[in-house]
């Protein structure tokens, strides 16, 4: 009995070190605390759908959508050398993604000492370093360089968010992509143009123009689950914390999804920020605004649902492709 105990043992060593070295780097989240949940009514089946890729398109996101993961966290930026040099690897891991017949040739290996992921500096800098106008000096700049290998540690990608090209323009030798950013359930985030220089020996990226909808602004952080019906924004929150910043005074704070006094803070930042007008109302257990700002009209609700509450939103933004 104790052989087998022993042998069990070691095999779930044996196990935990495969899955260890196998594993993605995701990005780091704010910390969030759920307590028990209370169920509420059920979400609407999210009605946003992106549209169907053409073959041109499908294209186009396999070749450039590895820059909007990658950069797309900037916001709006006209100088790519400006970019934290560990974003060039990230890229580069963001385009083995997308296009893993680049590995064939990459002379990527395992570093046994260290149980790193490794790929020559040769291999990242020639891709990434034209594409971006920046020098060898530069990406090298980045933590995941090793000088003694002569290489860059891949650690692994992973997003929370997701992109997608919508159309493409050529202007002369600019081209010019129109693409949308969706958050962790689905719903519009941001929305801009990714601007490429085209060569006869491939592209340089220029600029990335982003603007975030006043929708994304308007999700409570501690709202876990989101939909879009009937032309409204719903999310849920409950028994929980997270902390962010206040819109209002920029401060950290603890914001509670069972708290509609939280609540009710959060959207007078958020609607002050936005320069909305209009009224509040509230109940015995609910909060309303309706009001516009400058891109038309704003109303939200909030009511009980479950042991925390939910929000539904309406409000005239720019288009967005699920709402078409």
């Amino acid at each position: 009995m104790m052989k087998k105990r022993w042998l069990l043992l070691c095999l779930l060593l044996l196990l935990s070190g495969c899955t260890q070295q196998s594993v993605e780097k995701m990005p780091e989240e704010l910390p969030v605390t759920v307590g028990e949940s209370t169920p509420g009514a059920p979400m609407p089946e999210n009605e946003a759908q992106l549209p169907a890729f053409s073959a041109d398109l499908e294209e186009l996101n396999r070749v450039h959508t590895p820059a909007l993961y990658a950069m797309g966290g900037y916001g709006s930026w006209d100088d790519p050398t400006v970019m934290r040099p560990d974003s060039f690897v990230d890229y580069y891991q963001y385009l083995l993604s997308a296009q893993p017949e680049l590995e064939e040739d990459a002379g990527i290996y395992t570093d046994e000492d260290k149980l790193r992921r490794m790929v020559p500096q040769e291999s990242l800098e020639q891709l990434v370093c034209p594409r971006f106008g920046v020098s060898e000096e530069r990406v090298r700049e980045s933590s995941f360089y090793d000088a003694g290998e002569e290489g860059y540690e891949l650690t692994g990608i992973g997003s929370a968010w997701s992109c997608q090209i919508l159309s493409a323009k050529q202007q002369g030798e600019e081209l010019k992509m129109r693409f949308v950013m969706l958050d962790s359930h689905d719903l519009p985030m941001s929305y801009g143009t990714l601007t490429a220089e085209l060569a006869d020996d491939g592209f340089q990226y220029r600029s990335m123009e982003r603007e975030d909808y006043p929708s994304f602004q308007l999700e409570y952080p501690m709202a876990y689950d989101g939909t879009y019906s009937d032309g409204r924004f719903l999310w849920d929150t409950s028994a929980g914390i997270t902390q962010r910043p206040d819109p209002a005074t920029g401060e950290e704070r603890v914001w509670r999804g069972d708290s509609l006094e939280d609540i009710a803070d959060f959207y007078r930042g958020q609607l002050a920020a936005l320069g909305a007008t209009g009224e509040e109302g509230s109940g015995e257990d609910s909060w309303s605004f309706t009001g516009s700002y400058s891109g038309g009209a704003i109303e939200i609700q909030v009511t009980p649902n479950g042991d925390g509450y939910r929000i539904s939103c309406t409000i005239d933004q720019p288009d967005w492709p699920g709402a078409e």
